[in-house]
């Protein structure tokens, strides 16, 4: 047996060093429960070095004190090298040097007789996508859809110089078109599933939609998204933020997470539709779905009223029993409080058909159904969104909790203040479970010090949270 396992270990380690000969050198880029990642670049001899040692790299602890971006727990130390996740990243590479990009998560210490605790947002999604399969033998694929904001270089003007736009107008890209169109060469060139880049209706505004991923990738999409945004529009003399309201007036910034349950073996008896990977966050209903061997869509029954089967009813109850404690992992920051007056925005924890007011639309057809969550701004962890969705559907999935009625007039409030949304997540007791208490107490942390910037400095004042926000989150 220590023959086998040794084998398959050097098997390992020879795909990983083949992986790397694409490249001279390798990102390697750490999130923080912030959502904002720290960086590492290597050679690719030098993570070479690293897989073949222990597999890890370490990032310095040169955080402040009083930052509201890094934290102490989740953005420094030693690390583990995901090379799963290696990548190429266009944006960064140029003629004489191909450059790659792989996910790292923390490791900490693990005390003797016990299990590590969890301090990585991307390890806390790993989990959870883990105990889904392991405990009920299904899959998740999801999808983000990205909305952000272009800004001229300095910041202050919206893109095109316009105080609002016109939603998917092509004469709203200032003819500005090949910049956005060389942009998605990049996201396509990094392997991101991209299905379309169109204009929103606040200034400046745009959303990015993708295919559905399975496991964490759809979070690590928005990651990588992220950054090449950055580096794109960087080089052409434009800003994009995800901040969610940088603008005085105008709608915010979401990213809806639109989500649906795979069953991975052909003997699952939860459900008999068998259909397969489908486009779940395009407005095309009529789309057919592709057949796939051994893939069923677990939220869809055919002969079900509204095509929901039992747990679809079942997921539903527990994201809208942990409505109120999914509030601060979607919304995190100060200035995230701005778009929950925006009227798009969900007010309580309730569910609807085909209801752009809901906490969670359900998108129904004969042959696919998926829930797309609304609460998540655009400055959420993408990670911790899916790793609490995961925890708080899969409450449900386990006690068998009864669906609610369509937009029930008796659904409990959504925290519009951060107070509240720091009470409700500290009261949650399953999601603390799922998250990890000392990932959610960095988390709580983070949100405490810029409650308390709020009353100090002025953090309440939109200028203010540009300073801290517009450029990082």
């Amino acid at each position: 047996m220590k023959n086998d396992v040794d084998s398959s270990h050097n098997h390992n380690q020879s795909h990983d060093h083949d992986s790397l000969t694409r490249f001279d050198t390798v990102q390697l880029s750490l999130t923080c429960v912030s959502g904002v990642d720290r960086h590492v670049m290597v050679t690719a001899a030098g993570l070479s070095d690293i897989v073949h040692q222990n597999g890890t790299v370490n990032f310095g602890r040169g955080v402040s004190s009083d930052s509201l971006i890094f934290d102490p727990v989740s953005s420094c130390g030693s690390a583990k090298v995901d090379m799963s996740s290696l990548r190429p990243l266009p944006w960064l590479s140029t003629e004489g040097c191909r450059v790659g990009g792989a996910m790292c998560h923390i490791t900490p210490p693990t005390k003797a007789g016990s299990a590590p605790p969890i301090v990585s947002p991307r390890e806390a999604a790993l989990k959870q996508v883990a105990r889904l399969k392991e405990e009920f033998g299904l899959d998740i694929k999801s999808a983000f859809e990205m909305e952000f904001m272009v800004f001229e270089k300095n910041g202050t003007v919206p893109f095109n110089g316009s105080a609002s736009s016109f939603y998917a107008r092509i004469d709203s890209w200032a003819g500005r078109e090949d910049i956005f169109f060389d942009i998605c060469k990049s996201l396509l060139g990094a392997g991101q599933p991209l299905e379309s880049l169109e204009t929103e209706m606040a200034a400046g505004q745009f959303e990015i939609t993708f295919a559905p991923q399975r496991g964490v990738a759809s979070a690590d999409s928005v990651v990588l998204v992220k950054e090449g945004l950055r580096k794109c529009l960087g080089k052409s003399e434009m800003t994009p933020t995800f901040m969610s309201t940088p603008n005085v007036e105008g709608h915010s910034n979401g990213f809806h997470f639109n989500h649906s349950l795979w069953e991975v073996n052909h003997n699952s008896h939860l459900n008999q539709n068998s259909v397969e990977n489908q486009n779940i966050n395009r407005e095309n209903e009529d789309r057919e779905p592709v057949n796939a061997p051994g893939m069923t869509n677990a939220f869809c029954d055919p002969n079900k009223p509204l095509y929901m089967s039992s747990l679809a009813r079942h997921w539903l109850a527990g994201l809208t029993q942990h409505g109120p404690g999914l509030a601060l992992i979607s919304s995190p920051t100060i200035n995230c409080t701005r778009r929950l007056q925006d009227p798009l925005c969900p007010k309580k924890a309730n569910w609807g058909v085909e209801n752009r007011s809901a906490f969670l639309r359900v998108r129904n057809s004969k042959s696919n159904v998926y829930i797309e969550d609304r609460l998540p701004s655009s400055a959420c962890n993408p990670y911790l969104v899916l790793a609490a969705v995961l925890a708080a559907g899969m409450d449900g999935l386990r006690r068998k909790l009864v669906c609610p009625p369509q937009m029930d007039p008796d659904a409990p409030p959504l925290p519009s203040t951060l107070d509240g949304a720091v009470s409700s997540l500290e009261e949650d007791q399953v999601l603390v479970e799922a998250l990890g208490s000392d990932l959610v107490s960095a988390l709580t942390s983070l949100t405490r010090k810029s409650i308390a910037e709020k009353e100090a400095r002025g953090l309440d004042r939109l200028d203010r949270q540009k300073e801290v926000y517009f450029r990082c989150i």
